[in-house]
């Protein structure tokens, strides 16, 4: 199959991969590894072929080049350090090993693969290899009021529009740290504060975001609440492009969250939020709350029109099992 033609040259990128190895990837069918070969050309591979057979990937759409994502951010106010691996259980928990060593505000952690991703509530992120961008950056906590939210808040807006001007597509906020495209999610994002005592605690943004995904790449489970730049365009992009979009607007709104007004970050968030007039209902602790949503904001929370005319604000971080009702 041309799946497991392209994830084995990825794994092995610069390296000569063996015709038999090859041949077996792709199946038993006649001419099967050579229809591969020229379907991943078609994409915009490029691959080497050796008198063997054999076959090397010389660059791809999906080979992530870290290198020239960090020298594309080089008048970014942060400098962005970023430590690429193959596979990793979760790029979050090797961020906080890279914090606890002291690494500075920007380092950036990113893999291939995880193995045990995790978003909000705990929830597994599926990481299908070389398919998506996850990464984790350290990050300086913001002034104590609300700075988590704030965070989360900024990366949100970040990656909305980084998308919008990357591929083309309106990404849209749903409320607070997911990024959809239409009814579908393609990027979630996880804020980690750990406390310290009485020391500065470092921040830690993890972002997984969808890019060359197919729809048989997601588990059968999520395929209808799911999707990628690939399906919503119908082309392959490349990651290290859309990496560099979403750092650089990074930079700037987590800059505008740190320095900026509070008003600023505010009205962007939720001029780009998607649930302005939507029915929702969701977890606020113990209690099943049911309303239509009034306002967005990244200070005071999401406000609802409820029954009997009362109009009530929740905050993020008591709020759980979001499901949007209608628009």
């Amino acid at each position: 199959m041309r799946g497991a033609v392209r994830d084995l040259l990825l794994g092995n990128a610069g390296l000569f991969v063996g015709r038999t190895s090859l041949a077996e990837a792709a199946g038993p069918r006649a001419g099967a590894l050579e229809a591969a070969i020229a379907e991943l050309s078609a994409e915009g591979c490029v691959i080497d072929r050796d008198a063997s057979g054999g076959a090397r990937l010389g660059s791809s759409p999906e080979l992530l080049r870290p290198a020239e994502v960090a020298a594309s951010l080089e008048d970014t106010r942060m400098r962005f350090e970023i430590d690429h691996r193959l596979e990793l259980d979760s790029t979050n928990d090797a961020a906080w090993d890279r914090a606890g060593a002291g690494a500075a505000e920007g380092a950036v952690v990113s893999a291939d693969s995880q193995k045990s991703g995790r978003g909000r509530g705990g929830n597994r992120w599926e990481s299908s290899p070389f398919r998506g961008l996850w990464f984790s950056v350290v990050l300086k906590a913001l002034p104590p009021a609300g700075s988590s939210a704030r965070t989360t808040c900024a990366a949100a807006v970040a990656v909305a529009e980084s998308l919008g001007a990357a591929a083309g597509v309106k990404a849209m906020i749903k409320w607070p740290n997911d990024v959809w495209i239409g009814m579908r999610k393609i990027c979630g994002i996880l804020t980690e504060t750990r406390s310290r005592g009485d020391m500065p605690s470092p921040v830690v943004l993890g972002i997984g975001m969808n890019v060359n995904h197919a729809p048989e790449d997601f588990p059968p489970g999520i395929r209808g609440r799911a999707t990628s730049l690939r399906i919503e365009k119908g082309r392959t992009f490349d990651r290290t492009a859309v990496m560099s979009a979403v750092l650089r607007s990074l930079d700037y709104w987590y800059g505008r969250a740190s320095d900026g007004p509070a008003e600023e970050l505010d009205g962007r968030y939720s001029e780009l939020s998607m649930l302005h007039g939507m029915d929702v209902r969701f977890d606020f602790g113990r209690e099943k709350v049911e309303g239509k949503v009034t306002g967005i904001s990244c200070a005071l929370g999401m406000t609802l029109a409820m029954a009997g005319g009362r109009t009530r604000t929740f905050r993020a971080e008591h709020i759980s099992s979001v499901e949007l009702r209608g628009r």
